[in-house]
């Protein structure tokens, strides 16, 4: 599972294919569908093969699951593509009053 949930995911975004970086973040998020970190990484790997909505959902799935670093979403350069979206800003506002992170 370490292979799919970081070496593979690793290596083709290296190599510039994020889509398919997603894709085997995808599976792992079938297998471990509560780690808010798998999701999170899935996020970032849809933002960077420039599928926005997709992206949010897997935002939306790390918070659910307990994604509650503020500070990451906030400064992360995979997030770029969906960092000015209203949907972002208020996924960005939920993970900051759970965490008590002011703005």
């Amino acid at each position: 599972m370490v292979n799919l949930r970081f070496y593979l995911p690793q290596e083709l975004l290296a190599a510039h294919r994020p889509s398919h970086a997603a894709s085997a973040l995808g599976v792992a998020c079938r297998i471990e569908p509560d780690d808010p970190v798998l999701w999170y990484n899935r996020a970032c790997a849809l933002s960077l093969a420039g599928r926005g909505s997709p992206a949010l959902d897997a935002l939306e799935q790390a918070i659910e699951a307990g994604f509650a670093d503020a500070a990451l979403m906030r400064s992360d350069a995979d997030l770029e593509a969906v960092r000015d979206s209203d949907r972002f800003r208020a996924l960005m506002a939920a993970v900051e009053q759970r965490s008590g992170v002011a703005r």
